[in-house]
C-alpha cells in the first residue's frame, strides 16, 4: 500500500512538472529560487522523482513569494534543513533562458560549519547527498547549476 501511494505521488509530481512546462510555453514566466548548500568542499545535490537531471534544493515560488522566502521554504520542504535568512548569500538573481522558456532564477548559497542530517521528502526527492565538487553526478546537473559548481571549483 505504501509503495502504491509513493508511485501515485511520483506520478503527480511528474504530471505537475509537465503542466508547468506547457504553461511556460504559453508565456507563463515563473520565478524560482535555489540554494547551494556547502559543507566544506562538498555540495548538496539532489535528484527529484520527476526530472532526469540532478539539481540543487529549490523550486518555483508560490504566488507573490519573495525569492529569499522561496529558497528557505524549498530547502526545508525538500531536505529538512531549517536555515535562517541571514545564513543565505545571494549569488545571482537573473532571467534565464531554458529551452523555449524564460524563467527568473535566484541562486543563494550557504556554507554550513558541520554536517547536518537530511530529511528528504520521498514523494518529491529520490536521492539527496553531499558530494565533492568533482563527483560525476555534477556533470548530470542542470546546466546553470553545473556551471556554478564548476566555477566554484576553479575559484577554490
Amino acid at each position: 500500500m505504501l509503495a502504491e501511494m509513493q508511485r501515485l505521488w511520483h506520478l503527480f509530481y511528474r504530471a505537475a512538472h509537465q503542466v508547468m512546462r506547457v504553461a511556460r510555453f504559453f508565456g507563463v514566466n515563473p520565478r524560482g529560487a535555489f540554494v547551494a548548500v556547502w559543507q566544506g568542499r562538498n555540495i548538496l545535490i539532489l535528484k527529484t522523482t520527476y526530472q532526469a537531471f540532478f539539481t540543487l534544493p529549490g523550486g518555483m515560488a508560490s504566488y507573490r513569494e519573495e525569492p529569499l522566502a522561496n529558497a528557505l521554504r524549498e530547502v526545508a520542504e525538500e531536505v529538512g534543513l531549517t536555515l535562517r535568512t541571514e545564513d543565505l548569500v545571494l549569488v545571482t538573481d537573473s532571467p534565464h533562458q531554458a529551452r523555449l522558456n524564460r524563467e527568473h532564477l535566484s541562486l543563494f548559497e550557504v556554507h554550513l560549519p558541520a554536517a547536518l542530517a537530511l530529511k528528504t521528502d520521498p514523494k518529491e526527492i529520490a536521492w539527496a547527498g553531499f558530494v565533492p565538487q568533482n563527483d560525476p553526478r555534477i556533470e548530470r546537473m542542470w546546466s546553470p547549476f553545473r556551471a556554478y559548481v564548476q566555477a566554484a571549483t576553479h575559484a577554490a
